[in-house]
């Protein structure tokens, strides 16, 4: 009696709890009806460990504790094996296949990493004991490895069960999964047809059915492979790796609900214990339902359960994302990336998350990184096109706009593709190509509000205005919460000299963002025009306590000082704003004139100097050498 007993049919634990009616139960494929409904529930169990009255511990044997051991598998009877087992161990009987048979224990528990550590060991044991061929041992590790996306290594295993023993099913099993991987179907299918006459789980009918759902499935053939894969469940209800296949099935014909409600089921049955992995299922099937408050709560209790299970963090940061909290899914990127480094599709998604927060630069490394693992992806180089235009550094923005243009599928595109490419060449006077950008992004979306902003931008350096005004309105209205919307539309209306339109406008900017210190100053200016000086003065000052050494709002606040004839004010503002920005012309201007007030004639000259240096056009210098010319007569 060989040690593999995998292939011993066994009863599942409390079967009746989760609504399998039994061996003898009849399919009924593609309705949701209670046989369905039941076989769906039966097959879920391979993503838990089910205490049962099945488990109630029986240590108690005769003669050998790894026959012993192997008739508690027989019998799902997870504890006493192990116990049988282990104590084989400690006795040093047949070291290999105590090991072996640990990890069978462990696989049907769904502990897969701890299974697979004791295949290993199996293996080594095997080995140092005189080397026998161990085709089980080879043939199960190898399937774990490919179930687990090891598909090199494991293919290494399964090549040398099938070496030592070419007539052992399971190795068959194995050779045929490779070969439906590469889409080699019907070499595949005569290596599945070995296994036709096989019956029940002690033979592996179940890993029959299994690859000939996987087959199905590859071949877009949804009823027999819903078919297969529920016969695959209905043998063996405790094999994880099947209840994957039905859930691509059922992924497939678009139908969670049906899972869904045997999952929850199932979670209400008395000693059952869900496994991370079970639990992000059920989150995946509530994302897919759009139910997604539940889908969160599903990631986050798979990752309390067991946090290094880093498939949940990909789909948690995922639904982040979704629900635009992008701070937190890149955060949950970044926990998932450090296990998965070289997973391309995280990078993106990290790059996108870091994108949509306004993190530019961190973006732009994480598409980077992307860029080096495949830079063929679309996805990919999109990442890094986004990133790279919004990037300070000219070069780059051209290397990013160089990318755009480059890909020859722009079906993968988003419309903020497009608009960033458009304002790209907005900004390197490409009007002709921006307009055409825009247009197309709004002949396909009429209320993609960033598109008519963009179209208000290109219409104030070509057009005026008044065509601005008419695109800011529209982005407006598409999307009211955007304080740069407003901004703009209120520069629009100053330069049209509609001041009583602009003042509401830089309101609402700064309604939406308090802290938004162009919106202040511009505020300040229009005030200024209207002859509301001390209302203007405000907003000039509330602009330098947000930020105390922008340039503008330091000019501003100093005219406002000026106005009413407090040189000294006025002089130590425009002092700071020369600090901050000490090519502008107009702040030595404001300085010198702000000197001359206080009767320095001296000071006042050397700052007439220094804008002088800079522009010595400047209407504004020209008027103040004149002031300064006359306040030198009277002063002689």
């Amino acid at each position: 009696m060989t040690a593999l007993r995998r292939f011993s049919k066994f009863p599942l634990c409390g079967q009746r709890s989760v609504g399998l009616r039994g061996a003898s139960t009849r399919l009924r494929i593609g309705v949701a009806g209670p046989a369905v409904q039941a076989v769906v529930v039966a097959f879920l169990v391979g993503f838990w460990a089910v205490g049962c009255h099945a488990e109630q511990k029986n240590t108690t044997y005769k003669g050998d504790p790894i026959r012993a051991g192997n008739q508690a598998l027989d019998e799902m009877r997870l504890a006493d094996a192990k116990a049988f087992f282990e104590d084989a161990l400690a006795k040093g009987n047949d070291t290999p296949r105590a090991k072996f048979g640990l990890a069978e224990v462990d696989l049907r528990s769904g502990r897969f990493e701890d299974a697979e550590r004791f295949y290993r060991e199996a293996l080594d044991a095997q080995a140092k004991a005189g080397g026998k061929d161990f085709p089980e041992a080879h043939a199960m590790l190898g399937l774990i490895l490919i179930e687990t996306d090891r598909w090199g290594e494991g293919a290494e295993h399964i090549h040398t069960a099938s070496r030592q023993n070419s007539n052992y099913w399971p190795a068959i099993y194995g050779e045929a999964r490779l070969l439906i991987r590469d889409h080699k179907w019907d070499e595949a299918e005569s290596l599945l047809n070995k296994g036709a006459k096989k019956k029940g789980v002690s033979q592996g009918e179940d890993l029959f059915h299994h690859g000939w759902a996987l087959l199905y499935l590859g071949t877009n053939d949804l009823t027999m492979a819903e078919t297969s894969a529920l016969s695959a469940f209905h043998l063996n209800p405790s094999d994880p790796w099947h209840g994957k296949v039905v859930a691509q099935v059922y992924e497939k014909r678009n139908v969670p609900a049906l899972a869904i409600a045997a999952c929850e089921e199932v979670l209400q049955t008395p000693g059952v214990t869900p496994t991370a992995s079970f639990v992000h299922f059920m989150g995946t099937l509530y994302q897919k339902a759009g139910r997604y408050t539940e889908a969160r709560d599903s990631y986050l209790k798979a990752v309390e359960i067991d946090s290094t299970y880093s498939p949940v963090l990909k789909d948690l940061a995922g639904l982040f994302q979704l629900a635009k909290q992008y701070d937190k899914a890149a955060q949950v990127y970044l926990r998932y990336i450090q296990q998965q480094p070289s997973d391309v599709d995280a990078l993106v998604g990290l790059s996108g998350a870091l994108y949509d927060a306004g993190r530019y630069t961190q973006a732009l490394e994480a598409a980077a990184k992307a860029m080096d693992i495949d830079s063929t992806q679309a996805s990919v180089r999109i990442a890094y096109a986004r990133a790279a235009i919004r990037n300070r550094d000219r070069a780059m923005r051209d290397r990013g706009a160089q990318i755009y243009t480059s890909l020859p599928d722009t079906l993968h595109w988003q419309s903020k593709d497009r608009v960033l490419l458009a304002a790209y060449q907005i900004e390197n006077g490409q009007q002709d190509a921006a307009r055409a950008n825009l247009k197309q992004i709004v002949a396909t979306d009429s209320t993609y509000a960033e598109a008519y902003f963009q179209l208000g931008l290109l219409a104030l350096k070509t057009e005026g205005p008044e065509a601005a005004i008419s695109q800011f309105d529209k982005a407006i209205r598409h999307d009211p919460k955007v304080p740069l919307y407003y901004l703009n539309a209120g520069v629009a209306q100053f330069q049209a000299k509609r001041f009583d339109k602009a003042i509401p406008a830089f309101r609402s900017a700064i309604s939406l963002d308090p802290r938004f210190v162009s919106a202040h100053s511009l505020l300040g200016q229009s005030l200024i025009a209207v002859d509301s000086l001390s209302a203007a003065e405000r907003q000039y000052q509330r602009a330098v306590e947000i930020e105390p050494t922008n340039a503008g709002a330091l000019r501003g606040l100093g005219y406002c000082y000026m106005k009413r004839a407090a040189y000294k004010e006025a002089a130590d503002t425009y002092k700071k704003a020369t600090a901050a920005e000490p090519r502008n012309t107009d702040g030595w201007v404001g300085l010198g004139q702000a000197y001359m007030g206080l009767g320095d004639v001296a000071a006042a000259e050397e700052a007439l100097r220094q804008a002088q240096g800079i522009d010595p056009n400047n209407a504004s210098l020209r008027a103040s050498w004149d002031l300064l010319k006359r306040a030198k007569q009277g002063g002689g």
